[in-house]
């Protein structure tokens, strides 16, 4: 990973921007999804790392998950660098269910904000903005 990110530093004018997405190891995906469900209910824990259970469900052997502190280290060749935690949609709560039903239960909207507000800490993703 760090030399794709070298490379890009590499071929980037002065003042160029990269904009680099990777899965976020804080996430509640990595944790929930693949610790507790994978790992635990699963049993894959048993066999192989919680970094090897979450690759078996995302992208296989390379993906690579990220904490802000890596993704700053990565990119610290870099004038600038903003890290920001976003997800995929408007589905944010892993489980659907759960997400139906704390709709129904509390108001659509304040479920809506707190789902949103959980994300923008827990999300799958870094979205990464780095100006050479």
């Amino acid at each position: 990973t760090q030399k794709a990110v070298n490379e890009i530093y590499r071929v980037l004018k002065p003042g160029g921007e990269a904009k680099v997405m990777v899965y976020h190891k804080n996430s509640f995906r990595y944790w929930i999804l693949g610790g507790l469900y994978y790992g635990v209910v699963k049993g894959k824990l048993l066999r192989m790392s919680l970094d090897e259970v979450n690759k078996s469900f995302t992208d296989g052997y390379i993906a690579r998950h990220f904490t802000k502190r890596d993704a700053m280290r990565a990119f610290s060749s870099f004038r600038k660098v903003r890290v920001s935690v976003m997800d995929q949609g408007e589905n944010l709560i892993l489980f659907t269910k759960l997400n139906n039903l704390m709709a129904r239960v509390i108001s659509p909207d304040i479920w809506r904000r707190f789902n949103v507000s959980l994300m923008k800490r827990f999300g799958w993703f870094l979205f990464i903005e780095a100006e050479k």
